[in-house]
């Protein structure tokens, strides 16, 4: 009777996904249609598809759902959620949307989409790696996380001096701007201190904070985001302390819905935004959110599959693993990376970077074979961050990962490894000292 009422309870929330999903998929498309290509179509958005192309996007785009799971028990379930609802579903309809007709380049890209997002979906259905525990007392643990936080600020107030808040739109591009200009004469040390900073250490005392109910913990994260803002103005900053809030309030509620709970947030997020707008007449808060989150990085894959797709390409020799194995870029020498190339060509703007997520980036420097070595990179991370947080409090492990993963949304995976907190989260998290243990639903 049990077993029973369990497969009953599984496909009842197995359905409720597939519909949720299904209405997110919908919803994309219309917000695409409606609001995005109206409003900046000047910025390349177009519509322009084929009838049998769209249909077999929308099919592309669901297929993947079926494997993803929908109980939360690692991690890398709430990653793999995420890439799926900002990068691959984003990816398969714009690419349909932009390119009008059948292409031969546009159809393998689609499948090699379809493959890899299928292949990492087994990672949470993988055993953990026995790794060795390192037992660090918690006094020395938090001496060295606190030591690293002092000596990152010091440097960061050394670098930029004291700063104000941000107030106006036009002041952000401005700092921006000018901590560009900062971080490439002091060294590229200064800008991983920050962005480790801003992507782990902050996120962790956050979650550690509100998770563990150790306040002076979160506050000092949250203050830590704040003036990191001050310096180099990135929204996603700021961004994350909004993030990290509503997924603790997701995954507190019930793991078991997780997957469900977080497609509804995001379609609650369109109606949102739609509503919003609706109401000031003007498509602000489309272009902050809508387009931004979802529309640009599909718009982005499309823009690098038509370039690379006929073009040489950059096999990573502009990444800083090829300096240190004495490999330079010959082929873009006047490029620093695939970003300011597309950003030059697409944008006309050679200081713009236009970097895009780890699939396309993929795509730029080895096309389908690149796309297939990003996939098993990225199916071994993720495991390796399964079992590292394995026995660890899950809602910790979640919360520190998520900045990280959302990083993939739009760099590539060997940029996130060291710029965006990868590493330095999966150290936190191998040598953290739980100190309350929540793993309702992991095995």
């Amino acid at each position: 009777m049990r077993l029973r009422i369990r497969l009953v309870r599984f496909l009842q929330n197995r359905l409720l996904t597939d519909i949720a999903v299904a209405s997110f998929i919908v919803a994309f498309h219309l917000s695409y249609r409606y609001l995005i290509v109206p409003n900046y179509n000047y910025q390349g958005f177009v519509y322009e598809p084929r009838e049998p192309t769209i249909w077999v996007a929308f099919l592309l785009a669901f297929l993947p759902s079926k494997a993803l799971p929908v109980h939360l028990r690692r991690p890398s379930s709430f990653v793999l959620w995420l890439l799926y609802l900002l990068v691959y579903v984003p990816a398969q309809l714009v690419l349909a949307y932009t390119f009008s007709g059948f292409s031969e380049h546009l159809f393998s890209f689609q499948l090699s989409l379809l493959a890899s997002m299928t292949i990492v979906s087994l990672v949470p259905r993988l055993p953990t790696i026995p790794l060795p525990r390192f037992s660090v007392p918690p006094w020395l643990f938090w001496l060295g996380v606190l030591g690293y936080v002092a000596f990152a600020y010091g440097l960061l107030f050394k670098v930029f001096g004291f700063k104000g808040f941000v107030g106006s739109l036009s002041e952000v591009y401005q700092v921006r701007l000018g901590a560009r200009e900062v971080l490439a004469d002091a060294g590229r040390w200064v800008g991983y201190s920050m962005r480790w900073l801003s992507e782990a250490v902050n996120p962790f005392l956050m979650a550690v904070g509100i998770s563990e109910r150790r306040w002076e913990l979160f506050v000092l994260g949250v203050l830590g985001q704040v003036l990191i803002f001050s310096f180099d103005a990135t929204k996603s900053t700021l961004g994350s302390i909004v993030f990290v809030i509503g997924l603790f309030y997701l995954v507190s509620r019930s793991f078991a819905l997780y997957a469900r709970h977080l497609v509804v947030a995001f379609l609650g997020l369109f109606a949102f935004v739609a509503a919003l707008d609706s109401l000031i007449r003007q498509p602000v808060f489309t272009g902050l959110l809508l387009r931004r989150l979802f529309a640009v990085p599909g718009l982005l894959t499309s823009f690098y599959l038509d370039y690379f797709s006929t073009h040489p390409h950059f096999y990573w020799t502009h990444t800083v693993y090829a300096r240190l194995l004495g490999f330079t870029n010959t082929v873009y020498p006047q490029y620093a990376s695939p970003g300011f190339l597309i950003g030059d060509i697409s944008f006309h703007n050679p200081a713009g970077n236009a970097n895009v997520n780890l699939w396309a980036d993929g795509y730029a420097n080895a096309g389908l074979w690149g796309v297939a070595l990003i996939t098993l990179l990225l199916y071994l991370l993720l495991w390796f961050y399964d079992s590292v947080s394995a026995r660890k409090d899950l809602r910790v492990a979640l919360l520190l990962i998520a900045m990280p993963a959302f990083a993939l949304t739009n760099t590539s995976l060997l940029t996130s490894l060291l710029s965006h907190g990868w590493l330095p989260a999966i150290l936190l998290m191998w040598y953290y000292p739980s100190l309350r243990r929540n793993n309702r639903g992991r095995r």
